[in-house]
């Protein structure tokens, strides 16, 4: 049986293209990556350039009536108004380290494959909790039990409260079986979308408007106990179902294509089991990148045992504008806890 052989520097750029690559297809949220419209804004600027930060900016549409006939514009010009936001780049780490050559010699095991298989699964998860806890805020513990305040982490919200949507409470609690989500529910979220300031920007794939509802496995068990949902599901999904924003959905509903997440962060809200479930429209978050993983290899304990280790640059934000939420609703669920 052969032991490890140590790499090659052409080895070393090939194990880390495929980390990168195969870390960032089995992140979930990729199917969500793309350009400013897409859920997940992507910025490529600093994967080959120097630099620690780069900024994006948003453009609001102009406003006013214009002028009409021979009415006087000068004067009457409207303002663009912008702002913009900047993400600051960071260092994610992993390595493991072999037991040692006698360990490896008695074991029919790659150790060098085994680590690249563990590192792919471990940066992938990671960086989609990273993702997920970005676009919802982080809850507070108490006894090791998540809590959470309506609006403290999101700008925008929207719940049931005894079978009533509400938006805005100061002592906002759920009901368990009366606040589970519902369909009226994710049509009221998509409805609120257009209306909240700044509006939420649709996703736009193959010339129609969608949005992207994340739901926990908890939430989504409820959804498809929901008579009007199954009802509707062998109408809902569109053509073209191949497409990665349909990849994997639960349905869709009034044009929110559903999506099913057991990241999605649990809580309590009025001592009931709930779920912070996230309503999303475009480029609600941010994701840049500083380059591939760097893959590195050394032995240690003269040379008894192999170092592997990994790393990327890259930061996530979500997308505030003017301190504003800029493509997030956070639907808050009761469910019944299933752990």
């Amino acid at each position: 049986m052969a032991e490890v052989q140590w790499n090659s520097g052409l080895e070393v750029s090939r194990w880390s293209k495929e980390l990168f690559t195969e870390a960032k297809k089995d992140t979930y949220f990729s199917r969500f990556f793309g350009g400013s419209g897409s859920a997940i804004h992507v910025l490529n600027d600093l994967k080959a350039a120097k630099g620690k930060d780069i900024t994006v900016g948003l453009k609001m549409k102009i406003e006013g009536d214009g002028v009409t006939g021979d009415g006087t514009l000068a004067g009457n010009e409207v303002t663009i108004d912008t702002y913009s936001q900047t993400v600051t780049l960071d260092q994610l780490r992993q390595g493991i380290l072999s037991t040692g050559k006698m360990h490896n010699k008695k074991v029919l095991i790659d150790f060098r494959k085994e680590a690249l298989d563990s590192l792919k699964i471990w940066f992938a998860e990671t960086m989609e909790k990273d993702m997920i806890d970005t676009l919802s805020g982080v809850a507070s513990t108490s006894a090791g039990v998540a809590t959470y305040t309506y609006g403290t982490d999101c700008t925008y919200a929207v719940w049931n409260d005894n079978g009533t949507i509400q938006t805005s409470s100061p002592a906002a609690a759920l009901h368990a079986t009366e606040d589970y989500i519902t369909p009226e529910l994710i049509s009221f979220a998509a409805a609120r979308a257009k209306l909240i300031d700044p509006k939420m920007r649709p996703i736009r794939q193959g010339g129609k408007d969608y949005y992207v509802l994340i739901v926990h496995p908890e939430t989504a068990r409820e959804l498809k106990n929901n008579s009007v949902w199954q009802n509707a599901q062998q109408y809902a999904m569109p053509r073209g179902k191949e497409n990665p924003l349909f990849s994997g959905a639960l349905g869709m509903w009034d044009g929110v294509v559903v999506h099913e997440h057991d990241g999605i962060q649990k809580c309590t809200i009025n001592s009931v089991n709930a779920n912070r479930n996230l309503f999303l429209g475009a480029q609600a978050g941010l994701v840049t990148f500083g380059g591939d993983h760097s893959w590195h290899e050394e032995t240690v304990d003269r040379g008894n045992k192999l170092s592997v280790s990994a790393s990327i640059i890259y930061e996530m934000a979500k997308a505030k504008f003017n301190s504003k939420d800029f493509g997030v609703i956070e639907m808050p669920c009761a469910a019944t806890s299933m752990t």
